[in-house]
């Protein structure tokens, strides 16, 4: 059946129609119309009963923009067949009471005290620390374009049994049936309350009334604001936990002549995606991601949390895929992992990436690589040619502030610009690294050398004849760390500048060890790929190092770049080395400034040139007290 609510069932009072409901439910084929003047421009029904509302149907609502508001204290659920045919945006609450402008009340907990005004909602009251939860079950609620959907009450549980995304081995998605949250153009707020206080939603950000989140769980869900115009996702909660394939986006939608859809972000003066969270936990191969496929730009990712994690094959990305840029990526945190996940700006296309900025008052630990594509966990900034006739934008910069740095098993944090056969790329970002005390690099990827490098450690590259010059690495720390086949590296195989290293350590650097006693595993779809492409590079083991390399042997190949290093001691274990190496061209420099002593136990620091005319760098060392 279908339940008609009119006008009459209500109390107008200007543009505010009030229902109260003793209970509200909706089951699978039944429906709920909502209907009244055109002038109504809000819907605001509350559920005094004590029990929670299930709703497994259809909300319907005739009258024209008007906004719906849904309040019960006592639970609300979505099911599977849930739907929402709205004029407006629909925000769902277990709040206990709504403010309307200074002095009005409508309230679901206490009736009685409600005094229902003209004036517009101001915000969404609790009266407890422990408001009841909000659920939906594969369900798929959706807006009109440019409207908002809103859950917010206390924990919020968005659940599936088929997940929205899934990821093949070369990094491309498939979409199969999604439950899904959907604002197209618009805006998602879901927002976790775990104390008495207030929520204001009408500011353009939320305005926060409490002391205390609850937890969001989005599980095999799709968060979704794409469409033909700005879209907007805000997430507040102590803990937001995102596994099994879900995805957070904000993009753009357009429609080709075809009805194609393609997707782009929106405009990069905004922020796309805003979390802010105690603990924000991502697993699972879930995503938060904003690409650019057209002229515009993609819009900023902007997380603050306590503690973040990206685990078992989670990302966040913001691509390049046109000529628009794509928007920054910002954390904020005390302690950040990435294990077998990671965090990507890229461009395959003339636009720019865009950068990222880590910041962590502890621990920034990168460990692994994924299982299925063998793509290292970590920071990524890429400007990768795909396409002939044109030049790849340029590569985003990565900034990383910590109090430690811990990358291990393969992770890694890279920059590079990679032209294929035919192609041609732009220049690759800067990589430049804070860190108030040890930096530790250990390790190598399971599976073997990809694009992004093989050991733990930094990269910034130049791979390919028409790639553009290699960024550069700043790092500064009280003590490194660099064993076990880890390295740091600046290479061009090409015929442009490598990069330049330039470490400021104020402590002692140790480097020892090598790979070898690693037993690497099948190669994946990244290590093929790599190898098919460049198979001149079929690295099987890593040793610990500095390295600048120029890889190329045609006439014009690129110099290599500098190393610079100032730190009070440096260790150079067994066979390891602190090296510029060329194929055809100019070695880099290296220039060392130490304070105590350079310890070199059957190893080198040296610069040299394989063959042509290129002559080697030159080795400047300030202060040398030797033990060799």
């Amino acid at each position: 059946p279908d339940f008609q609510i009119t006008s009459d069932s209500g109390q107008q009072h200007g543009g505010n129609l009030f229902h109260s409901f003793q209970d509200f439910n909706l089951n699978s084929l039944e429906s709920a119309t909502f209907s009244g003047p055109n002038n109504v421009q809000n819907i605001i029904s509350r559920v005094t009963g004590g029990n929670p509302t299930n709703i497994d149907g259809l909300i319907r609502s005739t009258i024209p923009n008007a906004d719906m508001y849904f309040l019960n204290p006592y639970g609300i659920m979505f099911g599977p067949n849930a739907q929402l045919d709205v004029q407006g945006s629909f925000h769902a609450s277990t709040a206990d009471y709504l403010k309307l402008g200074e002095n009005g009340q409508f309230d679901a907990s206490y009736p009685n005290d409600s005094l229902l005004t003209v004036a517009p909602i101001e915000s969404f009251g609790f009266l407890t620390d422990s408001p009841a939860t909000i659920t939906t079950q594969d369900s798929n609620l959706s807006v009109p374009d440019y409207k908002t959907l809103s859950l917010i009450g206390g924990d919020l549980y968005l659940n599936s049994n088929t997940p929205p995304v899934m990821l093949n081995e070369d990094g491309s998605v498939i979409i199969p049936s999604t439950s899904v949250l959907s604002a197209s153009s618009g805006r998602i707020n879901l927002v976790s309350v775990a104390s008495k206080g207030k929520i204001i939603i009408r500011s353009p950000e939320l305005n926060l009334g409490y002391t205390k989140g609850g937890q969001i769980r989005i599980d095999k869900y799709l968060v979704d604001t794409s469409g033909q115009g700005d879209g907007n996702i805000f997430i507040r909660s102590k803990n937001l936990i995102v596994t099994d394939n879900s995805q957070i986006q904000s993009k753009k939608q357009i429609l080709s002549e075809n009805n194609q859809q393609i997707f782009s972000s929106n405009n990069n003066q905004k922020v796309s995606i805003d979390i802010e969270v105690e603990t924000l936990s991502f697993n699972n191969q879930s995503y938060i991601s904003g690409d650019s496929f057209t002229s515009e730009n993609s819009g900023d990712i902007v997380i603050k949390a306590k503690d973040i994690s990206f685990q078992n094959g989670s990302w966040i990305s913001n691509r390049v895929f046109s000529t628009g840029n794509s928007g920054n990526i910002r954390l904020t945190a005390d302690n950040i992992l990435l294990e077998d996940g990671g965090i990507g700006t890229l461009t395959y296309h003339t636009g720019n990436a865009g950068d990222i900025h880590i910041k962590a008052n502890e621990v920034v630990t990168i460990t692994g690589a994924d299982s299925k594509g063998g793509w290292a966990s970590g920071l990524v900034s890429v400007s990768d040619a795909v396409n002939e006739n044109i030049i790849s934008g340029i590569g985003g910069n990565i900034v990383l502030e910590a109090k430690e740095l811990v990358i291990s098993k393969g992770g890694k944090i890279n920059s590079s610009t990679i032209a294929r056969e035919g192609m041609q790329s732009s220049q690759a970002g800067n990589i430049d690294i804070q860190v108030s005390n040890s930096i530790k690099f250990s390790g190598v990827n399971p599976y073997g050398e990809n694009k992004n490098g093989f050991g733990s450690g930094i990269n910034v590259s130049s791979i390919g004849i028409n790639a553009g010059n290699a960024g550069n690495l700043s790092l500064t720390a009280n003590t490194l760390y660099i064993t076990e086949g880890a390295d740091i590296i600046a290479n061009t195989s090409g015929n442009r500048q490598g990069g330049h290293i330039n470490l400021n350590i104020t402590g002692p650097i140790f480097i020892s060890g090598d790979s070898s006693h690693f037993l690497l595993r099948e190669p994946k779809y990244s290590q093929l790929i790599f190898q098919e492409n460049f198979p001149h590079h079929n690295n099987r083991i890593s040793i610990s190092g500095i390295y600048a390399n120029s890889l190329s042997n045609s006439n014009d190949a690129g110099n290599a770049g500098d190393i610079n290093i100032q730190a009070n001691l440096v260790n150079l274990g067994n066979n390891n080395k602190i090296a510029t190496e060329t194929e055809n061209a100019t070695g880099g420099n290296i220039n060392i400034k130490t304070s105590e002593l350079i310890y070199l136990q059957e190893s080198s620091i040296e610069t040299s040139v394989h063959g042509g005319t290129g002559d080697g760098g030159n080795i400047n060392i300030e202060n040398p007290i030797f033990i060799v």
